[in-house]
């Protein structure tokens, strides 16, 4: 199984960390079915449980019960504060510590059974022994990928090679770029 936590849709959220296990939650209820229900309960009465213990106990609880699993942070820098400047070797801090503490356990119980991976923008001493840097898209990559998307094949030819420019490579700008264009439409 792969569970994708898309940190963009919990970017505002008062507790990040609780809704991190929220997401576990929901994804063990789909895996499970109703017998998930008693696994959550005794996590709830355990006195005084902070979130990362939580997340923990129910991430554990998953893992017991599947041979592999895979779990992808995407836009990991929501959880993050960006640095202060443009500076690519600046550094994001986490916007909690309880959300720190979720991605030390992650890493901590990535192995044979789990696989934690996440996408980020943003540089932090947490990630320096494990980045893999992935290089801008090429303009032609760009253009094919506009392809996929509804709103912008709706667009010329011509007009949508002018925008490949102006999204400098970055496959982000691409799906913002079609949103755009969507409810314009």
């Amino acid at each position: 199984p792969i569970l994708t936590l898309w940190c963009r849709e919990i970017e505002e959220a008062q507790n990040q960390a609780q809704e991190l296990t929220n997401r576990l939650s929901e994804f063990g209820r789909e895996l499970f079915g109703a017998g998930w229900v008693e696994v959550v309960g005794a996590v709830d009465r355990i006195p005084n449980a902070t979130e990362p213990q939580r997340f923990t106990i129910l991430l554990q609880k998953i893992l017991d019960k599947v041979n592999r699993m895979v779990i992808y942070l995407d836009n990991m820098e929501s959880l993050l504060n960006g640095p202060d400047n443009d500076d690519t070797e600046a550094f994001g801090n986490w916007r909690s510590q309880e959300v720190e503490e979720i991605w030390k356990v992650l890493k901590e119980m990535s192995g044979d059974k789990l696989t934690a991976v996440a996408s980020c923008r943003y540089r932090n001493p947490a990630f320096k022994d494990d980045i893999i840097h992935v290089p801008e898209m090429t303009d032609s990559a760009i253009f094919r990928m506009m392809g996929w998307f509804d709103g912008l094949r709706r667009l010329s030819v011509e007009n949508r090679a002018r925008l490949v420019d102006r999204l400098h490579g970055h496959p982000r700008a691409v799906e913002f770029l079609e949103d755009l264009i969507s409810e314009a439409i």
